[in-house]
């Protein structure tokens, strides 16, 4: 996967990765998305409130960027922090039922293609445009929390649709 230089092409990339897990997720029956394949592993369901998750996390630190508030943002580079947030998330999530974690799913796509659509190209692709993404760009953070996070976990949603 390319990465894209344009708005049009990240709204591009967006709706196609998700089109492919979207179709990576059909076939798959209620039963078999909340059921893991092993007993340390995550279900369907566990992996789609996983990415709706960073979705609104994307979404929670634009606004608030915007909002001209300041943030502290995670050291990324910290050992084990993204493993750790996945963990809570993980944690917070593996309860609910599997309608509210589709709903969720379905939603925060929907409000991460309305605020995509919505940014100015204009600095979308400049580092150090937005003060909360340190020296990386606004787009590298919709790539990271959209696109190539669908790309990541198509992998993981195959692997289980073979394994049933």
């Amino acid at each position: 996967m390319d990465k894209p230089a344009s708005k049009q092409e990240l709204l591009k990339s967006i709706r196609e990765e998700r089109k492919r897990l979207e179709d990576a997720l059909k076939g798959i029956s209620p039963s078999d998305t909340v059921k893991a394949s092993r007993p340390d592993d995550w279900s369907v369901k566990d992996l789609l409130a996983h990415i709706a998750a960073w979705e609104k996390k994307l979404l929670k630190w634009y606004e608030t960027g915007l909002r001209g508030e300041k943030q502290t943002m995670p050291q990324w580079n910290t050992p084990g922090l993204i493993d750790e947030i996945n963990l809570k998330i993980y944690q917070r999530n593996r309860d609910r039922q599997l309608d509210d974690v589709l709903q969720e799913f379905r939603e925060s796509y929907k409000q991460i293609l309305k605020t995509v659509e919505s940014i100015p190209e204009d600095g979308m692709f400049t580092s150090g445009k937005y003060d909360w993404t340190g020296e990386g760009t606004l787009a590298d953070y919709i790539i990271a929390n959209t696109s190539r996070h669908y790309a990541e976990h198509l992998a993981t949603v195959e692997t289980i649709k073979k394994k049933r």
